[in-house]
Parts: structure tokens; C-alpha cells; sequence
């Protein structure tokens, strides 16, 4: 399965990087920097160059994915605030691409499509005791938390 990860270089990314990747999974990771493409391609994943900023290269990232999980987050505190908000224009941009892959692959599911992402993520991705919070913001955005 091909997925979409942010952060894949950061402290949290780069951990759930390997786990895919160790799972057999396609990574399409996001990066900033010509080091972290670099990083990422020795690690066996295909580098997608952009920032939070650029939404809409963030939504051609989920476009190209069978799943997304993000784990970026701009760490200046001093805008908390502000990353917040930037945060949910991300999560905005990448959640009507992943909604269009969860509602056609569950159309035909007896659960509703939010119960039915997190059990098919939680199954068929990480091998290890994980934690998803699923929420709707306009559209279907999954942010998964790992232990």
C-alpha cells in the first residue's frame, strides 16, 4: 500500500517510517530539504518535496497515497496558536483526498466509514500497539498516535 507520511524525518515520522516500511508498505514522505529527500531515499521511501504551507502540494501527496498519516507539526511555541491553525489547513487539504479513498474503498462496508478506517489502519499497517484518534474536519482526517 502506498502512504502518504508528514513528518517523515521528524522524531515521531521517522519512527513510523521504518514500521511501514518494515511492514512492506510504499512511503511517499514529506520533506523540506534536499538532506531529508536524500535521508528518505536511503531509508527506501520516495521523497515529495514541500511544506505545511503548501497545501496544495500536501493534497497531491494524499492524491497519490492509498492512506495518509500525519505527523508534522511546526514546533515554535511562541505561535502556538498560529501552528494551530496551520495545522488544520493541513489536515484540511490532505482530508478531501484521504475521505475520497476511505468512502469509495468503504462504500460497500457495514461500519461507517470512520470505525472502518481505524480498524483497517490499525490491522493492516502497524504491527504494534497503536492508537488512532479518527475525527471529521471537513472531511475525514486520521491522525495516528503511536506507543
Amino acid at each position: 500500500m502506498q502512504v502518504f507520511l508528514t513528518g517523515a524525518t521528524g522524531f515521531i515520522g521517522s519512527r513510523v517510517l521504518q514500521e511501514l516500511i518494515d511492514a512492506g508498505h510504499q512511503v511517499l514522505g514529506l520533506t523540506r530539504s534536499d538532506t531529508g529527500a536524500r535521508w528518505l531515499e536511503e531509508a527506501g521511501a520516495t521523497a515529495h518535496r514541500g511544506t505545511l504551507e503548501d497545501t496544495e502540494s500536501l493534497a497531491r501527496g494524499a492524491a497519490q497515497a492509498d492512506a495518509v498519516i500525519h505527523t508534522a507539526f511546526d514546533h515554535d511555541f511562541s505561535r502556538f496558536a498560529e501552528n494551530c491553525e496551520k495545522d488544520r489547513r493541513v489536515i484540511g487539504a490532505m482530508a478531501e483526498a484521504l475521505a475520497r479513498i476511505i468512502h469509495r474503498t468503504a462504500r460497500n462496508r457495514p461500519k461507517p466509514p470512520n470505525t472502518w478506517a481505524r480498524d483497517f489502519i490499525a490491522k493492516n499497517f502497524i504491527k504494534q500497539p497503536i492508537r488512532i484518534v479518527v475525527s471529521d474536519i471537513k472531511g475525514l482526517a486520521l491522525i495516528a498516535h503511536f506507543s
